[in-house]
């Protein structure tokens, strides 16, 4: 029973944590209220992360992004992208569907938060066992 209650304050304790520091909020916010606008890729560096930098208008005025993507090789200067950013705040903006880009981060949070509490506590038992405790 107080193994069960420890796996689960540390479940709880690292996907809130990943929720706090990773970007889940900022695609959950863009997935409810953003607004799809098209953008131009201006510059990309495939070989540092695939990343890429793009540009936008939004409010009659220019915006700048960075962002990574698989497709950075196909995507030279001047290349379309699809753009979502928040009305209020179009400096939080991102390329694609931020709904998948939702998904998938929530996903990996749940994984990590079923996975991690369960090693740890493995990991623990098994150096009591060893010193004899």
């Amino acid at each position: 029973m107080r193994t069960t209650v420890l796996y689960l304050a540390l479940m709880v304790g690292v996907a809130a944590g990943l929720t706090l520091v990773g970007k889940f909020w900022t695609f959950a916010k863009l997935t409810s209220h953003g607004v799809q606008t098209s953008a131009v890729v201006k510059h990309q560096t495939c070989s540092q992360h695939l990343s890429l930098r793009y540009e936008f208008s939004a409010n009659g005025r220019p915006y700048e992004g960075v962002a990574t993507s698989e497709d950075c090789q196909r995507l030279a200067p001047g290349s379309a992208l699809v753009v979502f950013y928040l009305p209020s705040e179009p400096a939080i903006n991102t390329i694609g569907d931020p709904a998948s880009q939702l998904r998938n981060e929530g996903f990996t949070i749940g994984l990590v938060a079923l996975v991690l509490p369960a090693l740890l506590l493995w990991l623990y038992a098994r150096r009591k066992r060893a010193h004899g405790a």
